[in-house]
């Protein structure tokens, strides 16, 4: 009789979905400071990488907490400096490792309003060519409303709001989705919930989110999965390194794991009916 690993079989299955075009951009967004937006889209960055997919990451932060400095690739220019001609689109990419490359636009992301038309088009080609070889775009945003890749030739952008299982962490959720609802928002709205404590019922404060989100506001809400609280995510980050990798039977690798599957399967076109996705209470 085989065994079944669980975790193996399941990045297996994650692989066989990615195995489909075209890119797709996914934008990771803190609803509130320090809920780990940063962390959750590069281990998920790592977790794709483990299942074959070449990805960009899309640095929009200054911090020294950003995307690069994580990945200890320390970005020392910006996108902003192709688009005035200073430097080259080689000079400023930066690989993390062999299918995992990093894009530091922040500064470019602050001056999108003041940029001239040639510049904005030169800007769309520096995106359409970063992302041509890639399968996924993540990106760290820094605002939710300035979409950089919707014209470098993606299919489509999802936007996912990170927040944590706490009342300051779901009011702020539903604020951000306030705000993108009057702001006529037209991307696909995803929630992913970080730090999910032991015995929260992480499942039933969703659903009352996302029945706000529509009642009040007619805009429909995506559960994209949940991490739980682990100390070995945190340790990962302290060796350098990311927990799916350094810890994969860890139950925050295997959550990031479901998380990959479940962003492959939109990519692929399998979207969630009304019970697929779900967060179940963390025991």
């Amino acid at each position: 009789m085989r065994v079944v690993d669980p975790v193996a079989d399941q990045a297996s299955g994650l692989r066989r979905l990615l195995m489909r075009p075209p890119a797709q951009a996914w934008r990771f967004v803190g609803c509130e400071s320090r809920v780990g937006a940063t962390s959750l889209a590069v281990n998920l960055a790592a977790v794709l990488v483990q299942a074959g997919e070449e990805v960009l990451m899309l640095d929009e932060h200054l911090s020294s907490t950003n995307v690069g400095n994580m990945l200890f690739v320390k970005p020392r220019h910006d996108l902003l400096q192709v688009i005035r001609g200073d430097k080259a689109l080689s000079d400023v990419m930066l690989k993390a490792s062999a299918r995992l490359q990093v894009l530091p636009v922040a500064r470019a992301v602050r001056e999108l309003p003041r940029l001239s038309p040639t510049e904005r088009q030169r800007l769309y080609d520096c995106l359409s060519v970063a992302s041509s070889n890639v399968e996924v775009v993540l990106v760290d945003a820094g605002l939710p409303e300035k979409c950089l890749m919707t014209d470098a030739g993606l299919s489509m952008s999802r936007l996912v709001l990170v927040t944590e299982c706490t009342a300051g962490g779901i009011t702020a959720c539903y604020r951000q989705v306030k705000r993108l609802a009057h702001q006529g928002q037209t991307q696909p709205l995803h929630v992913l919930v970080n730090q999910v404590p032991r015995g929260c019922d992480a499942q039933s404060i969703f659903d009352h989110l996302a029945g706000m989100a529509y009642e009040r506001l007619k805009v429909p809400l995506t559960c994209l999965g949940y991490v739980p609280v682990d100390d070995r995510f945190s340790r990962a980050t302290q060796w350098q390194g990311c927990v799916a990798t350094s810890f994969p039977g860890s139950a925050a690798a295997r959550a990031l794991t479901a998380i990959g599957v479940a962003m492959a399967r939109m990519k692929a076109g399998i979207f969630p009916d009304s019970t697929a996705g779900r967060m179940m209470t963390f025991v």
